[in-house]
């Protein structure tokens, strides 16, 4: 079955991956890549979230 999506779709994607290739994963196994992906998509979308909140109480978005 094809799939239509490209990865990376979103900002958040990409800078996960980018974190982690930017990583030394020589010792790595792909389950320790994968959680690592993860982890940085993750503390990204975290990040965001926590950043809009901030920006919609000082009055920068409204919703």
């Amino acid at each position: 079955m094809a799939d239509n999506s490209s990865f990376p779709s979103k900002k958040n994607e990409v800078l996960a991956m980018l974190y982690v290739q930017s990583q030394d994963l020589s010792q790595k196994s792909p389950v320790e890549i994968a959680e690592m992906y993860e982890q940085a998509y993750h503390q990204i979308d975290q990040y965001y979230g926590d950043k809009l909140s901030k920006d919609v109480q000082n009055g920068k978005w409204s919703l």
